[in-house]
């Protein structure tokens, strides 16, 4: 089943990609580095200490005491919590500032679903996918990790500036690509782990349908794009 696009729709396809691959930066990714407690402490600290001076105005969306507050439980909470899951906690901290030039990286290191999202008014459709995902082109995903994609949005809305602070469409061009990034979907309680995950579509018929999406490694970006060879793209109308 593939789902046929308008031009209009077409032309808005070149946002969402450039949106998945502001993720990365040029070339292979490196590996992951094993932190400790004290060191995770201490990048929060240079975090919460230089955002406030290098920002022009941090607090105009939120007051000096909601940002200490955020910056002290994630303190406490660091032990307890995987490396990803403090990013993704630094990265809603980051959100709060409310603005879509202020936030954190995601590291190059980081997985990637061999499928892609753009939303079409209410509907997150897919628009590319890995061959042996295909058939769920043009399908809308209505859940992920048996939670409902609403809900989804909701949380990964959390880790980058609200449309109240942007715009409505800053929101539904950025969430695809924190969508299709297992940890992001794992820190934020979407998926249970960093493994294949339960993807629920349903097409244009109907039928609802699920595929175990396996995560792969982010490829190198060449210019300004991942380097994916094999990805199947929706079909567009002449």
């Amino acid at each position: 089943m593939s789902y046929r696009l308008s031009r209009l729709e077409a032309a808005a396809l070149a946002f969402c990609f450039a949106l998945v691959q502001s993720c990365a930066r040029p070339g292979s990714p490196p590996g992951p580095r094993t932190l400790t407690t004290a060191q995770w402490r201490e990048d929060l600290r240079y975090f919460a200490r230089e955002l406030p001076k290098r920002h022009k105005n941090l607090f105009h969306s939120m007051t000096r005491e909601e940002f200490d507050r955020s910056v002290a439980s994630l303190d406490s909470a660091i032990p307890s919590l995987e490396s990803h899951q403090i990013v993704i906690r630094m990265k809603q901290i980051a959100a709060k500032v409310g603005d879509g030039h202020t936030g954190l990286r995601l590291p190059d290191y980081y997985k990637l679903y061999p499928i892609f999202f753009f939303w079409f008014g209410t509907d997150l459709r897919v628009i590319a996918a890995m061959p042996e995902y295909r058939q769920a082109l043009g399908a809308r995903v209505v859940g992920i990790g048996g939670v409902g994609i609403e809900e989804v949005e909701k949380r990964v809305e959390t880790t980058f500036a609200s449309a109240q602070n942007e715009n409505e469409w800053y929101v539904l061009g950025t969430s695809p690509a924190f969508i299709g990034r297992p940890e992001v979907l794992q820190a934020l309680g979407v998926v249970k782990d960093l493994g294949a995950a339960p993807f629920t579509f349903l097409d244009d018929q109907g039928r609802r349908f699920t595929l175990e999406i396996r995560p792969i490694d982010a490829p190198p970006v060449v210019n300004n794009t991942f380097s994916l060879t094999g990805v199947v793209l929706v079909h567009l109308l002449a």
